[in-house]
């Protein structure tokens, strides 16, 4: 008998061309850290707005700001501040 979790959501868990399953191999990865994590994306406040700001991007060239409602971001910014978006969070570069 399977377990659901080995047997997957629909049937058996895939597998690679050596038998091994491809669930179990990239936990395994995930734990000596052979996955890359999350990206990462640099930006600095460009300016705010009420209850939103608008970041620039720092660790590639673009000219476009992306809107931000502040309930996501660290309380303490202010225009300038430079940020870190990592595993979907916002916090503050030092």
């Amino acid at each position: 008998m399977l377990w659901p979790i080995e047997a997957g959501f629909l049937g058996m868990p895939e597998r690679d061309k050596a038998g091994i399953c491809t669930e179990k191999r990239m936990i395994k990865e995930m734990i000596r850290g052979g996955v890359r994590a999350m990206n990462r994306f640099e930006y600095v406040v460009a300016e705010i707005d009420g209850d939103y700001a608008r970041l620039r991007r720092t660790d590639q060239e673009t000219e476009e700001l992306k809107l931000v409602a502040r309930a996501l971001l660290p309380p303490e910014i202010m225009e300038g501040t430079k940020l870190l978006y990592e595993w979907m969070s916002y916090s503050i570069m030092e």
